[in-house]
């Protein structure tokens, strides 16, 4: 139940990065609608852990709703390095036929660039899937899953509060770009940038989070490149000095072989003699 959910996520606060998955609650959100959210941790010492999202119910994210891809998205956890100071981070692969939405803090629905790490913040949104084409007697507000990202903050009080597509926001979605184009927030008109300054402010923010989060995954990259290329570097020297090792220990018997066959036969002849 609920009550045991909640305490299973518990018991994850432990030492390591958290993240926090809250499910909405609409008639097309999560598999187990017992479930209001879900806590990942990113252990000390882990290089990432990912977190798979679709329809198929073997997935770290499963949903019953039939629009959803069975293999929908991927959200990747990176720890950071102190060394590089780069911090924690969580990322968004869409990997889905009708793609992905992103709603972050302060901005507008985005369709997430299909098989792309897309930076995320705390408090971003998503709604599966992207487009859609309505049945008869459908309702748009009923045909998406949605489900929220929490890292580095505490739960609110009252507890986490399901995300939720309200009606007007519904025609933002309807009109994102086709598959393949990168995300990007809406047009925002003169008008409403005068109205409304400081969500304005918030998108230039986001855009700037998001492309400094875009440098920690190159980052982690180059750093896995090299450590990759040590770790080769470093069998080869290892692999190279064992068939030294075994090469000298091999002419070394060899030599004596020889020396013992020499000594056998002289010995042999002084006796003859």
């Amino acid at each position: 139940d609920r009550a045991m959910a909640e305490k299973k996520n518990a018991e994850k606060s432990k030492a390591g990065f958290e993240v926090t998955i809250v499910f909405g609650n609409g008639p097309a959100d999560s598999a187990d609608a017992n479930v209001p959210y879900k806590t990942f941790l990113l252990k000390p010492n882990r290089k990432q852990k990912l977190i798979r999202i679709g329809r198929q119910k073997n997935l770290d994210l499963p949903f019953s709703n039939p629009n959803v891809s069975n293999k929908h998205a991927e959200l990747l956890i990176l720890p950071g390095s102190s060394s590089k100071g780069t911090s924690p981070s969580v990322s968004l692969k869409d990997i889905s036929s009708n793609g992905t939405a992103m709603k972050s803090m302060g901005a507008r629905w985005a369709r997430v660039q299909k098989d792309a790490q897309t930076p995320v913040e705390s408090g971003a949104i998503f709604a599966l899937p992207c487009k859609i084409k309505l049945k008869d007697g459908q309702s748009a507000k009923d045909v998406r899953s949605t489900f929220a990202v929490y890292f580095g903050e505490k739960p609110p009080a009252g507890g986490w509060k399901p995300p939720t597509i309200p009606v007007e926001e519904l025609s933002e979605l309807a009109a994102l770009p086709a598959p393949g184009d990168a995300p990007k927030p809406a047009a925002v008109t003169k008008d409403e940038e005068e109205e409304t300054p400081v969500a304005t402010n918030q998108v230039k923010t986001t855009a700037k989070v998001a492309a400094e989060k875009e440098k920690e995954l190159t980052v982690f990259e180059k750093g896995k490149a090299e450590d990759s290329a040590k770790e080769k570097k470093d069998k080869k020297e290892k692999k190279d000095k064992k068939e030294k090792k075994h090469k000298e220990g091999k002419e070394k018997k060899e030599k004596k072989d020889k020396k013992d066959k020499k000594e056998k036969k002289e010995k042999k002849e002084k006796k003859e003699k």
